[in-house]
This record gives structure tokens, C-alpha cells and sequence, in this order.
């Protein structure tokens, strides 16, 4: 989450939609902010909540989308190459050497068949214990906001947030996870699986494979 209290704008940040690049150029244009209180990644309803109501409904409050079989192959490539990011789960910083390095062989080696089925961490989920492999990116937005941005849309954002404050934003590049086309990873159950957990998000978007 990202609060600029001084141009009214409140930003639910979905993990892995461009978001610390985001974050980087708000907090460039911003000098009364506050962001990941209590974490990066909570869902719309808490958010409301920790800034209040009154705020809420006075600020502009937006997201970031992203197409759902992408967004799956990032989250899965992000884990797998960067895997001191586990240890942010309790589950995972409180396994022993080799449990963690057999459970961290199975999702390396099991592809996103695993990652989607199996795969037990929940640190950046919107529900408290569900696994993220379970999780489609509107299960963070449960609550209304005024508008959500799909990550090719991020000229139209900037272009929004000078109308709405004055203020030119810039959006660095950062954070990315390389990987091959996110096509190359899937089979037609795992491409069926991520449709099912996205059927929303992919019809109000109309996103493609």
C-alpha cells in the first residue's frame, strides 16, 4: 500500500504489477507519504480500514492489473530466482536446512504445476494461510476503488495523476523477473487452471492467453 497525503491518492499495490516502480516515482512527487503499513500487499477491505473511511472516500484510489497467465509465470519466476524472499513466510524461515532445501527443489524443479497445486506460501496473499498459487489478483481488490489501471496503461495513469495533482509522474523500470515467454511455461491444464482462478479479472479485462 502507498498513501501520498498530500495529493490525496492511495495506491493498492498487487505484487508483481509494476508496483515498486510505481512506488519509486510517487514517492518522487510526494513528501508526505507513508507506504507498507502493516505490509507492501494488503487487499482493498484492510486498506480502507487503516486510512478510515472519511480518507478513503476523499482520495483517488487505484490498482494495477496485469494479464493473469503473465502475472502467474512472474510471481513463479520472482520465488524461484530470488528465493530470500521465502523466508518472509513463517513456514519457510522456520525450516531446517534440508526440509528447505527439498522444498525449495520442488518448486524449482516442479514447474507451475506445482506452484499452482502444491506450493504452501502465503506472505503476499490477500487471505490469511491460502497460498499465492491459489490467489487471482482481484482477490486483493474486495473492496470498490475508484479505478483500475492494466499495466499497459501506465501513460494513462501518469496522465490521470497530473490532472488529478499537478504533479508529472515518471515510472522507473524496476524489478523486473526475466524469464521466456510466459506461453513456453504452460500446458493446457495449467493454462485451464490459472483461466478458472481469473475468470473475472480476465472477462472485465478481456485478457488472452
Amino acid at each position: 500500500m502507498f498513501v501520498a497525503h498530500d495529493l490525496g491518492l492511495l495506491f493498492l499495490h498487487i505484487p508483481k504489477t509494476a508496483g515498486m516502480s510505481l512506488r519509486a516515482g510517487l514517492k518522487s512527487i510526494s513528501r508526505d507519504n507513508h507506504f507498507d503499513f502493516p505490509r507492501m500487499h494488503i487487499p482493498a477491505r484492510e486498506f480502507r480500514e487503516i486510512v478510515g473511511h472519511n480518507r478513503w472516500d476523499k482520495f483517488y484510489s487505484f490498482s494495477i492489473v496485469r494479464n493473469p497467465w503473465e502475472w502467474t509465470v512472474s510471481f513463479y519466476s520472482f520465488l524461484k530466482d530470488s528465493p530470500e524472499w521465502l523466508v518472509l513466510d513463517k513456514r519457510w524461515k522456520d525450516l531446517t536446512g534440508d526440509d528447505w532445501a527439498y522444498r525449495f527443489e520442488r518448486l524449482a524443479n516442479g514447474g507451475l504445476a506445482y506452484f499452482l497445486d502444491e506450493f504452501d506460501w502465503s506472505h503476499y496473499t490477500p487471505q490469511t494461510g491460502m497460498p499465492i498459487g491459489k490467489v487471482g489478483q482481484l482477490d486483493w481488490l474486495n473492496y470498490p476503488i475508484n479505478r483500475i489501471y492494466k499495466i499497459d496503461e501506465l501513460g494513462e495513469l501518469s496522465s490521470d495523476i497530473l490532472k488529478l495533482t499537478g504533479k508529472r509522474l515518471y515510472i522507473p523500470h524496476m524489478n523486473s523477473s526475466p524469464h521466456v515467454h510466459y506461453r513456453d511455461y504452460y500446458t493446457e491444464q495449467t493454462k485451464r487452471r490459472v483461466e478458472q482462478l481469473n475468470e473475472k479479472l480476465i472477462d472485465q479485462f478481456e485478457y488472452t492467453f
